[in-house]
């Protein structure tokens, strides 16, 4: 019979009560500034005491962490999961400090191993997160090389070497940075496909982000202006960088130079050269600036050199020469531009003129002459 009981005790025994003590702490201070490095928050001193035990591992434990909008945080656990850590050993809560600015409350619930749902004691502590500044550098590039010559067939560009650094973070990847961007065309107009919402990015630097900007589109130059901004920032704390693309018409250039023929000595004549590539017919207009604006040298013809007249010449200094180039089928224009010297040249005489008798420069006594000589460049 006292055997009986004994069995009786051990595997069926009487329910303690519910623990009375739960308390813990945070291994990161409150506040802690937004931080997508080292942003794991943890319950730490978890300390568990009731009339089962003082110690944690006869205790099991349930955890809701709620966002400063009220939300519970994805990852809180709810159903009761059995303690394996002494009291100074470190529980993840789903409490991180990338995530948006704000107070999170964290609610840990602690229950005798085995007993009712219903059987707990609950503990509630709150964790402020605090924003980040906005990040300090945006920078980004393309994935083809501007100008780049209208394209039907590999006709998208991307955003690659992506780089956003900030007192948040240096890497790009996700719940660091969001970003928005938008494409305005050589009208000026807003290319459809910009989206200006705010948008998670997924990759690392070195991948790409597809820009509404395609070599398909009409030439011109397209402006792009991206912005970048803390996870769950306000909308207006961002830094913004702008960088254009230009697309050249399918028939454009695919290379053209300029040069004058020097030295040049004024007053004398001599000849600008061009140099012109590409799949398209061509024809050439020439201009000249000699220091008050451009002139007519040659209109519209499929010369590719003209001859500036020593008229052109006059002037000691820095003289320019201006090429465009217009593609018969689309008409578009390409320009470019060469500058020269205009150098003083060979028999070019330094006059000057001798004082009359009566000037106080003029002297005949002996020891208060002046000589007057005529400089000539050879």
């Amino acid at each position: 019979m006292v055997l009986f009981f004994s069995l009786f005790f051990v595997q069926g025994g009487w329910a303690a009560s519910p623990p009375h003590t739960l308390d813990f702490s945070f291994d990161k201070t409150s506040p802690a500034v937004q931080n997508n490095d080292d942003y794991a928050v943890r319950m730490t001193n978890i300390h568990v005491a009731g009339e089962a035990s003082d110690d944690i591992n006869y205790y099991e434990i349930a955890c809701e962490t709620y966002g400063p909008d009220g939300a519970r945080v994805l990852g809180s656990f709810t159903n009761w999961r059995q303690v394996s850590y002494v009291e100074n050993k470190l529980i993840v809560v789903s409490l991180q400090t990338n995530r948006a600015p704000g107070t999170f409350t964290v609610v840990v619930r602690a229950k005798n191993q085995g007993a009712p749902d219903d059987q707990y004691i609950e503990t509630t502590k709150t964790f402020e997160v605090t924003a980040a500044a906005a990040p300090h550098t945006l920078d980004f590039s393309f994935d083809k090389a501007s100008p780049a010559v209208q394209n039907n067939d590999d006709y998208e560009v991307r955003m690659t070497n992506i780089h956003v650094a900030g007192e948040a973070s240096d890497d790009i990847n996700y719940y660091y940075y969001e970003i928005a961007y938008e494409t305005y065309g050589p009208d000026g107009a807003r290319v459809l496909g910009s989206f200006t919402d705010w948008r998670q990015v997924t990759f690392v630097g070195d991948k790409f982000v597809v820009v509404y900007l395609h070599t398909a589109y009409a030439p011109g130059t397209y402006t792009v202006v991206a912005r970048a901004k803390n996870y769950q920032a306000p909308d207006d704390q961002y830094i913004e960088t702008t960088k254009t693309f230009e697309v050249l018409a399918a028939d454009s250039p695919t290379a053209a130079s300029l040069s004058v023929e020097g030295p040049v000595y004024q007053d004398t004549a001599t000849t600008a050269q061009a140099s012109v590539e590409g799949p398209g017919i061509y024809t050439y207009r020439f201009w000249h600036d000699s220091g008050s604006g451009y002139t007519l040298l040659s209109d519209w013809s499929s010369s590719l050199s003209v001859s500036i007249p020593a008229s052109e010449t006059a002037e000691v200094g820095t003289n320019r020469v201006k090429l465009e180039v217009q593609a018969q089928d689309s008409g578009t224009i390409t320009v470019r531009t060469a500058s020269y010297q205009v150098e003083l040249g060979d028999n070019v005489p330094f006059e000057f003129d001798p004082p009359e008798k009566n000037d106080p420069a003029y002297a005949p006594e002996v020891g208060k002459g002046r000589v007057f000589i005529m400089l000539e460049a050879f």
